[in-house]
């Protein structure tokens, strides 16, 4: 019996009490708000004039419309996209 090597951190036990302390200590995921679309026309009115301006809106509308990540929306070329008469396929 004095060479049995036991680990106690495998016990079925302690792994449960180690899952239910980290579910206890762990901080609540907050959700992000989407963008509203008053929110989109005000920052078109304040800011459309301008072409850079115009094209951020763009793409801002964008990825509004396809609910793009940011690294989804930077990552879009114009290989990517098809344009057709009523329509913009991404």
């Amino acid at each position: 019996m004095a060479n049995v090597n036991i680990d106690s951190t495998q016990a079925q036990i302690v792994k449960n009490t180690h899952h239910g302390w980290k579910r206890i200590l762990s901080k609540p995921i907050s959700k992000k708000e989407p963008i509203a679309a008053d929110q989109i026309k005000v920052m078109v009115s304040l800011y459309g004039s301008d072409k850079t301006a115009h094209n951020l809106m763009n793409m801002i509308l964008n990825s509004y419309a396809c609910f793009l990540r940011f690294d989804e929306l930077v990552n879009i070329k114009l290989s990517h996209l098809s344009f057709n008469d009523s329509f913009l396929e991404i």
